[in-house]
């Protein structure tokens, strides 16, 4: 495995087909809120190490496609999921996880597979609320992103520094 370490954040995401129109989303609750848009992501893991090009092709490739089942919302006072879109596990999906987790070099957690709509204090519950009420039907992960942020992840600046440096479509 080669790579790199450093002081910023890599993270492993896997993000819903263009189709699906959660970015549009984010983005919309974004500006209405005055918070600071995000692509739409399912965490794999996070990490101090930047894998390779080669070794996140190789995790992307080795990963279908997956279709997740919604399993309900999580609202939290965390910064990073205060309301987000819970998925159910499936074997692809923590095979995935499990690998990224190592290619990361990502302290061991309870894996819990969501995609936020918001980052910070829930803005508006109602708004939140229609668009997870919207997206009901089971989501399509068709690529595997690396993205760098720094640090610390715990203010809209800390969103905006967010860069996705590569992304890879999945089973390919």
């Amino acid at each position: 495995m080669e790579g790199d370490m450093s002081s910023a954040r890599t993270s492993l995401w896997l993000l819903p087909a263009a189709t699906s129109g959660l970015d549009a989303a984010i983005a919309g609750i974004a500006q209405r809120h005055g918070r600071t848009p995000f692509p739409a992501h399912l965490t794999l893991a996070t990490g101090a190490w930047t894998p390779s090009e080669a070794d996140i092709a190789a995790l992307a490739a080795a990963t279908p496609a997956l279709t997740l089942t919604r399993d309900g919302v999580l609202r939290t006072q965390t910064f990073s999921r205060s309301y987000a879109l819970c998925f159910e596990l499936t074997e692809a999906l923590i095979a995935a996880e499990m690998t990224a987790r190592d290619l990361v070099v990502a302290q061991s957690h309870d894996f819990l597979p969501h995609v936020s709509l918001v980052y910070g204090p829930i803005p508006n519950l109602a708004v939140l609320d229609a668009v997870s009420a919207a997206c009901e039907a089971p989501l399509l992960f068709d690529r595997l992103a690396c993205v760098g942020s720094g640090p610390y992840f715990e203010t809209q600046d800390d969103v905006a520094a967010i860069v996705v440096q590569r992304v890879f479509p999945l089973g390919r």
